[in-house]
């Protein structure tokens, strides 16, 4: 799983000091909240001579599925628009390349100055869209969902056009004979992290485990069967009684009955470790057992499970036929093993520490074409009286908060520098490419 946390350059749209156009933000390294302000400057070469300066701020989710069979392998892409607004910075009265820029001042690098500001919106435009379902949700007014990145690999290459993204950008151009279409154009990408979302559970939740076929835990707990647990059991028994004991009947030999659990927060903290106890229920054992055996932990693994859910128009954005996938990535947050002597000791509230959750491990979202969920997943492995036993004392969903991300707050506002105007055209919602053969 690969999701880029800073500013990505894409292409010839790179923005960089060196191009006639660049992106100078107020803050670069910042990362924004709702409702923060993205202010900044648009520096440009007055050589260019431009007819009319844009910037636009675009909110929007990237999605793709690509289908292969035995000849051909199509992708199928949607880019829905969360929100769009351009300003214009500068329009020449003149229908041809003008110098009208240098009226506006040019400083000692020799650039032109343009300073914009935006908003990041608390909730989406309306679209006239209300599906909404467990994974995803197109309905508008909607929370924003946070600056996202997944790649899907197969083997030990990426798939083609399998990337998954939710992304917030500013779009500067340059248009000079023709302002229909632009002859320059930067991008650059803003962090976006929005506040706890307001269904997450309330700090003192606990994690609920989910029982599925995959989950090794019995209903009624573990149970170990052995001659070993007898206390007339002799370690240092001879060959022929060790050989009288292996024909025993099992079912005659002690046993002990147990359950190993686990007590986890349900509500995480981004890129902070994750802290979590074992629960060791004691439920039975035999009659001639005087006293509950050890319990010994030989490894525990601790992961946790990013589920992205991908949906895709087949036709149209707006029809019902659609392309659906989910991936799951695994991040190891803990794999510790125990070989040396009788291994690590269980006890009733043991305590585990993990290391920190990824970075990249931002809270889970539903928007359109997309959604992501987390769980987590503790796996042991352990001995008791030698009997070796496998358990998953926790499996279930959580829930990742971000750090509190400071609004930067504008105060008094500064006076407009630029009308705001209708949005970009929207690109189409979908795409279809065929690269058969």
């Amino acid at each position: 799983m690969h999701m880029e946390t800073h500013t990505i350059a894409v292409g010839d749209r790179t923005n960089h000091p060196s191009r006639p156009i660049h992106i100078a933000l107020q803050n670069p390294n910042q990362t924004y909240t709702t409702d923060s302000i993205v202010r900044g400057k648009i520096r440009l070469d007055p050589k260019t001579r431009p007819s009319r300066i844009t910037v636009t701020f675009i909110g929007r989710t990237r999605a793709a599925i690509t289908r292969r069979d035995a000849s051909t392998e199509t992708t199928y892409k949607t880019k829905p628009i969360l929100f769009s607004n351009t300003l214009e910075l500068f329009a020449s009265e003149s229908i041809r390349e003008s110098s009208e820029i240098l009226k506006l001042g040019v400083t000692i690098e020799d650039r032109v100055e343009l300073p914009f500001e935006f908003r990041f919106p608390e909730r989406t435009p309306k679209r006239g869209v209300v599906r909404t379902d467990d994974q995803f949700n197109h309905q508008e007014g909607s929370e924003l969902p946070p600056s996202f990145l997944f790649i899907a690999s197969s083997g030990i290459s990426l798939t083609n056009g399998d990337q998954q993204s939710v992304e917030y950008i500013l779009d500067a151009k340059i248009y000079n004979a023709s302002k229909a279409t632009p002859s320059e154009v930067v991008r650059c990408h803003l962090r976006f992290l929005p506040p706890a979302s307001a269904n997450t559970p309330d700090s003192s939740a606990v994690v609920r485990t989910a029982h599925r076929d995959s989950v090794h835990q019995p209903t009624n707990g573990l149970w170990i069967r052995t001659n070993r647990l007898d206390p007339a059991w002799d370690p240092d028994e001879g060959l022929l009684d060790r050989i009288k004991n292996t024909f025993r009947s099992k079912t005659n030999a002690p046993f002990a009955n147990f359950n190993i659990k686990a007590k986890c927060p349900r509500v995480l903290n981004a890129e902070k470790p994750v802290s979590f106890s074992l629960v060791l229920e004691h439920l039975g054992c035999s009659d001639e057992i005087r006293d509950l055996p050890p319990i010994f932990i030989r490894g525990i693994r601790v992961r946790l499970l990013s589920d992205v859910s991908v949906r895709v128009p087949s036709h149209s954005f707006f029809s019902e036929s659609e392309e659906s996938e989910t991936h799951t990535d695994k991040s190891i947050l803990l794999d510790d093993r125990y070989e040396e002597d009788d291994g690590l000791l269980l006890y009733d509230g043991l305590g585990v520490t993990t290391k920190p959750l990824p970075a990249s491990a931002v809270s889970a979202f539903k928007t359109y074409a997309l959604g992501l969920d987390h769980s987590i997943e503790v796996k042991l492995w352990g001995e008791c009286a030698k009997e070796k036993f496998e358990v998953t004392p926790l499996y279930g969903k959580i829930f990742i908060v971000p750090h509190r991300v400071e609004r930067m707050q504008s105060g008094e506002r500064e006076e407009a520098v630029a009308k705001e105007m209708n949005a970009d055209a929207v690109p189409p919602t979908y795409q279809l490419v065929d690269i058969s053969g």
